[in-house]
Formats: C-alpha cells, structure tokens, sequence
C-alpha cells in the first residue's frame, strides 16, 4: 500500500492473549469487542477464534458483543452478557482496555468479583489498566513510542525529508496482573 504505517500486529497480539485464557482451562469465554466493520476488531476476533480452534475449542458467534471500544459499550455488553447467560462465570475477552475498564464497572453492580467469579481481559494497556481493582491483565502496546515515531514522521514528511513510503512494526507484550 502507498500509505505510511506504524502498527502492532493486532492478530498476533490477540493470539498471544488468546493462548494464555485458553492455557489456562478457560472455556467459557465472551469477547467484547467493536463493531467488525473496525480492522481492529475484526482481526483481533478472527485471532481469538483461530486460536481456539487450533486448541479444539469452539466460539459460540452469539457470544460476540460489540462493546463500542468504549468504557460505557463494555458495561453495557457485559449488562447483555448476563442477560443472555445469568449464570455465566467464565472469561470476558475484551479487546480494548477501555471496555474492560467498563466492564469492571459493570461487574461490581451485578455483585460479581473479578477475579473470583468471572475473569477479565483488555487490550493496549493504558495508564488506568494497573490502578483498575483489580488490576487488568492486557496487552501492552508502546502507545507513547508510536506516537513520538508518527510525529517524527510526519516532521520529515513536511520538511521533504522522507520521499518513501515508511512502515514500521511495535512489539506488543502480554501483560499479567490480577483480573484473570
């Protein structure tokens, strides 16, 4: 493509989280996630799911819930969640840590502990992610490198330094903390 990238590989990413849920005998599992017509969510779906069934374990697709990307999205879906399953006690699979944030939320209202009664993933790990209780278990991506990077592109851009079109890759890094 004739664009100038910087990402982290989102579907490597939610593998990686993926396997680590999985390894640990979590089975029932919910993803809260964004709408599929977002890249993102769709690859980091498709990345759970693949892992999955590569571990002879089947998503159920009803057990998707677009949660917005957004504190309020994740509190509402994992309100649905328990509408649908009341008895649910198993792993909601957030993939941004703003939903998770909201699912947290969500939790403590319907009286449930995390981790005790259900466990719960993000992504990105942002700044609230290690002071949320309990504190999330994520992914962990170099937000603030990337955006240096993006400014310093964008500055060679603008001063005809940079004629190529550049990609660069971020590492990612599973983060575990106390929700699952």
């Amino acid at each position: 493509q004739k664009i100038n990238q910087l990402y982290v590989n989102s579907y490597k990413a939610s593998s990686i989280m993926a396997e680590y849920v999985l390894d640990k005998g979590y089975k029932d599992i919910f993803i809260i996630g964004g709408s599929l017509e977002n890249a993102d969510a769709e690859l980091r779906k498709q990345a759970f799911i693949d892992t999955a069934g590569g571990k002879g374990v089947q998503f159920i697709e009803q057990r998707y819930i677009n949660g917005r990307f957004c504190e309020q999205g994740g509190y509402e879906a994992v309100k649905t969640v328990f509408e649908i399953e009341p008895e649910f006690r198993g792993v909601l699979f957030c993939l941004n840590d703003a939903m998770a944030i909201g699912a947290l939320r969500a939790l403590g209202e319907l009286g449930l502990h995390c981790p005790e009664d259900i466990k719960v993933t993000g992504f990105d790990d942002v700044f609230q992610a290690k002071f949320t209780n309990p504190a999330l278990t994520t992914i962990r991506f170099p937000l603030s490198d990337m955006g240096y990077e993006a400014v310093r592109v964008i500055y060679k851009i603008l001063k005809g330094e940079l004629r190529q079109y550049f990609r660069k890759e971020f590492s990612h890094q599973l983060i575990i903390r106390s929700s699952c």
